[in-house]
């Protein structure tokens, strides 16, 4: 992709796939040992949706100990924390039936341990991270490069990845 002056701009999107958001990670990490540097200096605009939302803020933002998490941590995240939030038991079914397929409340706290209080605002380079409001029926981009024009469009990073990763059969939205 190139811009008005024919320079090209680099784009790294990321996609979903609750759990599977292993895979993404693990092939970031050898992506930025390729690059010998962080991943957000090497991309013009960084994307995601869903499970690539949090790994976009994840190494996007200033999110841990004032700069982004490395994708090897990233992958720890799931490793760690993935069976709490996909939890399932014999009464998932039936679960499902009337309820989300997943409380949200380990999806949650995982996502308030990591990304504490860090605002979008803190983003590292252009963050543009997909998500649907339910109420309007239509989907919202979550846009860090609107922050400087309009600060009433920060948000905690806690909350888009809350927003992202909030799928309706899966987990009870937020937004």
């Amino acid at each position: 992709m190139a811009n008005a002056s024919g320079k090209s701009i680099k784009v790294l999107a990321i996609d979903g796939g609750g759990i599977r958001g292993i895979i993404p990670a693990v092939i970031l990490s050898e992506l930025q040992r390729r690059i010998s540097k962080d991943l957000w200096q090497g991309f013009d605009l960084i994307a995601g949706t869903s499970t690539g939302g949090i790994i976009a803020l994840g190494i996007g933002t200033k999110c841990n100990r004032n700069g982004p998490y490395s994708p090897a941590q990233l992958v720890d995240l799931y490793v760690q924390n993935g069976a709490a939030i996909f939890h399932k038991n014999f009464l998932t079914p039936l679960r499902q039936l009337m309820l989300p397929k997943y409380s949200p409340d380990a999806l949650e706290g995982t996502l308030e341990k990591f990304f504490q209080g860090t605002e979008l605002q803190t983003a590292l380079t252009p963050l543009l991270i997909s998500s649907y409001d339910l109420q309007r029926q239509l989907p919202f981009f979550f846009k860090s490069h609107k922050i400087a024009a309009n600060p009433s469009y920060n948000w905690k990073v806690t909350e888009v990845a809350r927003a992202t990763s909030g799928a309706a059969t899966f987990f009870r939205r937020c937004i």
